[in-house]
């Protein structure tokens, strides 16, 4: 997703066309979207995956959106304790 989000974002429009129930694919989905400045697009696709997954990682994607905050999802390795 971070090296090539637009070819992410073609793949991940595939997917969730496949599988439109996966609560992960919509947050791959909004972590991308996010990424590419498509910012009403991830915020669609963050609010599906909370639909169909109310869980920590649903609900952690949809609010950093929502605030307009950047995604962490793999810790940097000097912030690990």
């Amino acid at each position: 997703i971070s090296k090539e989000p637009e070819k992410a974002e073609a793949i991940l429009e595939e997917a969730v066309a496949d599988y439109p129930e996966s609560s992960v694919m919509w947050v791959l989905v909004a972590i991308t979207k996010q990424r590419l400045d498509k910012d009403t697009d991830a915020s669609s696709a963050a609010k599906r995956a909370l639909e169909l997954q109310n869980d920590d990682l649903s609900g952690y994607i949809y609010k950093k959106i929502q605030d307009n905050s950047k995604i962490e999802i793999i810790p940097e390795i000097n912030s690990i304790p």
